[in-house]
C-alpha cells in the first residue's frame, strides 16, 4: 500500500492528456515530466526532463495534515511480505544503531563500495561532512527519539525504499522528521544495505528550511539560510 503521505490521481488518463497538451512546445524527449498540487489544490511547481527532489518538495508543500501517534520503535506489520520485513528490519539496526552510538553497527548497514552522489554533491559544492564517528557521541546523537509510522516499497530486486516519522526526544512532539532511506544491493541472494538516509522537518504548521542527508561517510545539512541547523540530534 501507498504510504500515508501519498495519494493515487483521480481519472489518470484526463491528468496524462492534460499534462501533454501543457508541455506540447517543450524540448524534451524523454518522457518524464511532473507536475505539483498542494492539498488546496493550488499547483506548487513544474518540470520536464529531471527529476526534482521529492523530500524537498513535500517538507515545502505537502506537509502533514495529521501528526502521527508516537511509538517508541518502529513496529514490524506481521502482514507484510518478507522481503518488506527484511527492509523494515534493516531501518530498525539502523536507528538502534543511530540512537545508541553503535559506529560499527552502524558501518555494518551501510553499502561501503557507492556513496550516494547526493552527498558527493553537497560536498562538492562547499559543504561539510561529519563523519559517523562524530555524529555518534553522547550529545550529538539523538538519545530517546520516537519512531512511527515506518512503511516500505519494493521497487526492483535492487532498489527499495523505507520511510517513518521521527520526532526527536530534543524538540516539542509536534515538531517532526519526515525520514527516507534508500536501499540497494547486487542480487536476491544478498543483505539489503542503506544507500542513502535523508530527514526533512515534517509538520502541518512551518514549510522546511532545511534537510540532512547522509551515507556511509557520514552526513551533510542543506538550509535555505546561511546558518546551520540540527535535525534529529546530528549536525550537519
Amino acid at each position: 500500500t501507498n504510504p500515508p503521505w501519498l495519494a493515487d490521481a483521480y481519472d489518470l488518463t484526463n491528468w496524462l492528456e492534460y499534462l501533454e497538451d501543457l508541455s506540447k512546445d517543450k524540448q524534451s524527449d524523454d518522457g518524464f515530466r511532473w507536475f505539483g498540487l498542494n492539498s488546496n489544490g493550488r499547483s506548487f511547481g513544474s518540470g520536464t526532463g529531471t527529476e526534482p527532489q521529492w523530500l524537498e518538495l513535500l517538507g515545502q508543500y505537502l506537509r502533514p495534515t495529521v501528526i502521527l501517534p508516537e511509538e517508541t520503535k518502529a513496529s514490524i506489520d506481521t502482514n507484510n511480505s518478507e522481503e518488506t520485513r527484511s527492509i523494515l528490519e534493516a531501518q530498525t539496526k539502523f536507528y538502534e544503531a543511530l540512537t545508541s552510538g553503535d559506529v560499527e553497527g552502524m558501518k555494518s548497514i551501510w553499502q561501503q563500495s557507492n556513496p550516494s552522489p547526493d552527498v558527493t554533491q553537497v560536498i562538492e559544492d562547499g559543504g561539510r561532512l561529519i563523519g559517523w564517528p562524530e555524529c555518534l557521541t553522547a550529545g550529538a546523537r539523538p538519545e530517546g527519539m520516537r519512531l512511527s509510522g515506518s512503511d516500505a516499497s519494493i521497487v526492483s530486486n535492487s532498489l527499495a525504499y523505507s520511510t517513518i516519522i521521527e520526532c526527536p526526544s530534543s524538540i516539542s512532539s509536534t515538531q517532526t522528521l519526515l525520514a527516507v532511506q534508500q536501499w540497494s544491493r547486487d542480487s536476491v541472494e544478498d543483505q539489503w544495505k542503506l544507500a542513502l538516509h535523508q530527514t526533512i522537518p515534517w509538520t502541518p504548521e512551518v514549510r522546511a528550511q532545511g534537510t540532512l542527508r547522509c551515507d556511509c561517510r557520514g552526513c551533510v545539512a542543506l538550509t535555505r539560510g546561511a546558518e546551520k541547523r540540527t535535525f534529529g540530534g546530528i549536525t550537519g
